[in-house]
C-alpha cells in the first residue's frame, strides 16, 4: 500500500505507535523508537515521492527483538544489567531490513539473553498474550509474537535457538520461520553480558541459532526473508496442494500432545487429504527421533555451559552427571541435558554427538527428497496461564515449571525442546503456521519442515497449507 501511494509511511508508523501506546497491558515492547521512526518514515516518503522505491518493505513499520544491536536504540537483552546499553551500530540483520526500507518502531521484550521459554524481561516483566493476557506468549521471542499478533507491528525480527521463533507464534496465532542454518549472519546479536570464549569446534553453532522473522502471513514472511538473505534461492512456481506429498508425525519422541491437540492436528491432516494431498504418517523409528533429541540436548547444554558463571558451571559439571535422571516424559531429553553439562571436557563424547547429528541430517535429507515437507505439532498444548519465571542457577531445578498435559505434569523446558530442538540440531528450515484452534478457541500452530536450502520452496508449501487451513485470524480486540 505504501509503494502504491495509498498511504504514507508516516501515517502507517503513527498508526502503529498509537496502537502500541493504547496497549500497555501487553508488555510487548522493551524500548520505543517513536521520534526516530517518524523521522525515518518522513525520509522514506520523500524518497518515494522522488521516484526511489526500495521494495516491498519501503516505509513498513517493524519491530526488532531486543538482543539485536540497534544503533541509537537501547539494547537491553531482557537484562537489568544492560538497562543503559545503547549500541553504536546495527546488527547485520537489522541493517539489511533498514536498507530494504523498513522503519524500526522499537525493540520487543524477551527473557535475559533468550535463555528460557517464558520471555520474562527483567526490565518490563512478562509479555502478555493478546488472545488472553493471563496467558503466556512462550519464548524467548514472546514480545515479538505478541506485537505482531496485536497489530503493534507489521512484522518482527526475532531469533531461534531452540524454538524461540516458532513457539511464540504457535501461542499467539502468527507465522514464524527458523531458516536453514547459516542462511543469515548472526553478527551483532548480544547473547551474553560479555563475549564468551569457546573452543573452535563449537563454531558449528552458527548454523544452529537462526535469525527468525515473525509475521501474520506466509507471504509477509517471504518478504521479510527475501530482504534478509544474501543468497538467491530461485523462486519457481510452486505445486498446488493436490500435487504434494506430505509426511506427518502427531508426536515426537515420548513427550505426548494433549487429546485436544491430537484431535485438531488429525483434523488438519484430514483437511489436507481432502484437498488432494498425499499425506503419510511417518514411523518415528525411521529417523531415530529420541536418540536425536538426546544428542541435540547434550550439544545445547554443552554450548550453554560456557556462558554460565564459574560456580554454576562447576556444580553442574560435577554433580549433574552423578544424579539419577528424573523419570517421566522426555527421558532422553533430560539425559541429554544432564550429559551435556560436562561434554565440553570430553572430546570423544563431543565427536560421538556430532556423528549422531550428521546421521540425523542425512536421514532427514533423505525423507525430504521423498516428501515436499514434514508436518508436526509445535507444542503439546495451546497457550496456558503464566507460571513463575524460569530461573538459571546452580541450585535451581532445571526442569521447573511444569505444564499439565491431560493430567500428566511435564517440564515446560522438556516439552518445548521435544518439538523444536531437532531442526536447530539439523539446520533444516521450519515454519510455525497458524492452522488450528483449540476447543477453547485459542490459536495453535502446525510445524512444517522443509529441505535445507529450500526455504522459499518451504514457504510455497506453507502458503498452500495456509489457504487450506485458514491461516491468520485477527486477534479479538486488536
Amino acid at each position: 500500500m505504501i509503494g502504491r501511494g495509498a498511504v504514507t509511511s508516516r501515517l502507517a508508523v503513527r498508526a502503529h505507535l498509537e496502537q502500541i501506546l493504547r496497549n500497555p497491558q501487553l508488555n510487548a515492547l522493551a524500548a520505543l523508537n517513536g521520534d526516530g521512526a517518524i523521522e525515518s518514515a518522513g525520509l522514506l516518503d520523500a524518497e518515494l515521492k522522488n521516484g526511489r522505491w526500495r521494495g516491498p518493505l519501503h516505509g513498513v513499520p517493524l519491530t526488532v527483538k531486543d538482543f539485536y544491536n540497534t544503533a541509537g536504540i537501547p539494547t537491553k537483552c531482557g537484562s537489568r544489567r544492560l538497562a543503559d546499553n545503547v549500541p553504536a551500530n546495527d546488527a547485520y540483520a537489522v541493517q539489511r531490513l533498514i536498507e530494504a526500507g523498513a522503519v524500526i518502531l522499537g525493540k520487543t521484550a524477551l527473557c535475559p539473553f533468550g535463555r528460557t521459554y517464558d520471555s520474562y524481561d527483567e526490565n518490563t516483566g512478562h509479555p502478555n498474550n493478546p488472545w488472553d493476557i493471563k496467558c503466556t506468549t512462550g519464548g524467548s521471542s514472546g514480545g515479538s509474537a505478541a506485537a505482531v499478533a496485536a497489530g503493534l507491528s507489521m512484522g518482527d525480527l526475532a531469533a531461534d535457538c531452540g524454538g524461540s521463533g516458532r513457539l511464540p507464534p504457535h501461542f499467539t496465532g502468527v507465522c514464524g520461520i527458523k531458516p536453514t542454518g547459516g542462511l543469515i549472519s548472526l553478527a551483532g546479536i548480544r547473547d551474553s553480558i560479555r563475549p564468551v570464549a569457546r573452543p573452535q569446534e563449537w563454531n558449528f553453532f552458527g548454523k544452529w541459532a537462526a535469525v527468525s522473522p515473525i509475521a501474520r502471513t506466509v507471504d509477509d514472511l517471504r518478504i521479510l526473508l527475501r530482504a534478509l538473505v544474501s543468497a538467491t534461492e530461485e523462486e519457481t512456481g510452486g505445486k498446488e496442494l493436490k500435487e504434494m506429498r506430505l509426511a506427518y508425525s502427531s508426536s515426537l519422541g515420548d513427550v505426548p500432545v494433549s487429546r485436544d491437540t491430537s484431535v485438531q492436528f488429525e483434523r488438519l491432516i484430514g483437511s489436507l487429504e481432502s484437498a488432494g494431498a498425499v499425506v503419510d504418517e511417518l514411523p518415528q523409528s525411521r529417523l531415530g527421533i529420541e536418540e536425536a533429541q538426546e544428542a541435540a540436548c547434550s550439544l545445547l547444554a554443552g554450548y550453554m555451559s560456557y556462558s554460565a558463571d564459574p560456580f554454576t558451571r562447576y556444580v553442574r559439571q560435577s554433580l549433574l552427571p552423578l544424579l539419577p535422571v528424573p523419570g517421566g516424559a522426555g527421558r532422553g531429553i533430560r539425559q541429554g541435558l544432564f550429559k551435556g553439562t560436562s561434554i565440553s571436557a570430553e572430546k570423544k563424547g563431543f565427536e560421538s554427538l556430532m556423528e549422531k547429528r550428521e546421521n540425523f541430517i542425512a536421514s532427514l535429507d533423505s525423507l525430504l527428497v521423498e516428501y515436499d515437507a514434514w508436518l508436526t505439532p509445535v507444542f503439546p498444548v495451546e497457550a496456558f496461564a503464566h507460571m513463575p519465571r524460569m530461573k538459571h542457577g546452580a541450585w535451581n531445578d532445571p526442569f521447573s515449571p511444569r505444564i499439565d498435559i491431560d493430567g500428566t505434569m511435564v517440564s515446560w523446558l522438556v516439552a518445548a525442546l521435544a518439538y523444536n530442538i531437532l531442526f536447530n540440531f539439523s539446520g533444516h528450515p521450519a515454519v510455525s503456521l497458524p492452522a488450528m484452534s483449540s476447543s477453547s478457541g485459542l490459536p495453535m500452530g502446525v510445524q512444517v519442515i522443509g529441505a535445507r536450502g529450500g526455504d522459499f520452496a518451504l514457504l510455497q508449501v506453507c502458503e498452500e497449507i495456509e489457504q487450506a487451513a485458514g491461516g491468520f485470524r485477527r486477534t479479538p480486540g486488536y
